[in-house]
C-alpha cells in the first residue's frame, strides 16, 4: 500500500492498494459515474437512501449522484 499526493500542497492524500491501478479516490469517482454500480449499490442500500434522504426511487438516486 501507498499514498498518493492529490493536492499540490500536500493536504490531501489517498491510499492507492497494491493490487489497484488507481488510488481509492480515483476507485470512488470512477464508481459515482457508474450507472450499474451506483444501481446495485442504491438497492442494497434502500433502506438508508429512504431513512435518511426520502428517496424511494433508485434512478432518482442515480440520477441526484451523477449530476451533482
Amino acid at each position: 500500500m501507498t499514498y498518493d499526493s492529490i493536492t499540490e500542497d500536500g493536504r490531501l492524500w489517498a491510499v492507492k492498494y497494491d493490487d489497484c491501478p488507481d488510488n481509492a479516490l480515483y476507485m470512488l469517482f470512477e464508481q459515482w459515474n457508474d450507472v450499474v454500480w451506483l444501481y446495485q449499490f442504491f438497492k442494497e442500500n434502500m433502506a438508508d437512501l429512504m431513512s435518511y434522504f426520502k428517496i424511494t426511487d433508485v434512478n432518482e438516486a442515480i440520477y441526484d449522484t451523477i449530476e451533482v
